[in-house]
């Protein structure tokens, strides 16, 4: 797997809150499935991992 050295896409939303189940419906709606997702290591983005 080749892994890019810049940004080929991101995307910004406001959320309610920074909780895990939270930032796991965005995830759900925003994001298609099997989509590489990169985060600063807070613990709720681990929402995103559980569906993607």
């Amino acid at each position: 797997m080749r892994f890019w050295t810049r940004t080929i896409y991101m995307k910004f939303n406001a959320v309610d809150n920074f909780r895990r189940k939270t930032i796991q419906e965005w995830a759900e709606h925003a994001l298609k499935k099997g989509v590489r997702a990169v985060s600063d290591g807070l613990s709720c983005f681990r929402g995103v991992t559980i569906q993607h």
